[in-house]
């Protein structure tokens, strides 16, 4: 029997050794390399939820990703993570969903292939506290007292138009007509605007200023453009006048966000560590008796 095998074998090698082509034999063992950790991670604020981006992975035996959660009560980012979605190779972005506004919420992505290898974490670091927001109008304080202020309020309802002079008001609107512009006026010493200038969008502003705060209380309201407010009880806020009409008839409108966290940790995030100090008789456009 061993001879039978023996010669089989030189037979083989005569055979193999006539071929006028020779070729690479390659032995492959199982798949056990996982994808690439994906990069490029972010977050998008929005009223109850949030929105996470990543940029897509290259390997072509890509299957999907999975989107991570932990949550503020579970201590700091890096976990304990919580697998929330599922998504395929060509989806890179999750929206979640019924998420508690002013709780801060922690996301990772990672990635898996066909054959279940499932990359580490993404590495960012990214946070996120939904806020409520809305849209309203604002009237001229001339003409409208009662409909020119605007309260964000720290509880609910959050966004409220209220009076002028009202001790809830954080802004009020005024039409100059010396001028033939609107301005958006800060009601107290203690709130600090500022004007980011144009926007494509409502979400394009997502921190506050470190500086640059208006050193006069208020500043002239253009469409288009965002603003960040410091609210005097320590929270941040934002607008983005979408359209302005006549003071007589209309006033500004514009959307809004008001962050209920004040660790700054939500998305209107780089805090500045001493509040801008105003003198009173120079600050406000007017001093609002209420």
């Amino acid at each position: 029997m061993n001879r039978i095998k023996m010669i089989g074998l030189a037979g083989l090698i005569l055979v193999l050794a006539g071929c006028t082509e020779t070729g690479t034999v390659y032995v492959t063992g199982p798949d056990i390399e996982a994808p690439a950790a994906p990069r490029g991670v972010t977050s998008t604020t929005g009223n109850g939820q949030v929105w996470v981006d990543w940029l897509a992975n290259g390997e072509s035996d890509l299957a999907g990703y999975k989107v991570w959660r932990a949550s503020e009560a579970n201590g700091i980012a890096g976990g304990p993570y919580t697998h929330i979605a599922t998504v395929g190779p060509s989806v890179t972005t999750y929206t979640d969903l019924n998420m508690a506004n002013g709780t801060t919420y922690f996301y990772a992505v990672s990635a898996y292939d066909d054959n279940g290898n499932e990359s580490a974490l993404s590495p960012e670091d990214v946070y996120d506290t939904p806020r409520p927001e809305g849209s309203s109008l604002v009237q001229d304080f001339n003409l409208h007292p009662s409909t020119a202020g605007f309260a964000f309020t720290n509880s609910a309802p959050y966004g409220s138009v209220v009076a002028w002079n009202s001790v809830s008001a954080d802004i009020y609107m005024e039409y100059s007509s010396a001028d033939a512009a609107w301005f958006i006026n800060a009601t107290t010493v203690n709130t600090d605007l500022q004007d980011m200038g144009y926007t494509d969008g409502f979400d394009d502003v997502s921190y506050s200023p470190i500086s640059g705060w208006s050193s006069v209380g208020w500043v002239e309201a253009i469409v288009g453009h965002t603003y960040i407010i410091w609210t005097s009880d320590d929270h941040y806020a934002k607008i983005r006048i979408t359209a302005i009409g006549s003071p007589s008839t209309s006033g500004v409108s514009f959307d809004w966000g008001y962050q209920l966290d004040t660790d700054g940790r939500g998305h209107l995030e780089l805090k500045p560590a001493v509040r801008p100090q105003h003198d009173p008789a120079t600050y406000l456009r007017r001093t609002i008796a209420r």
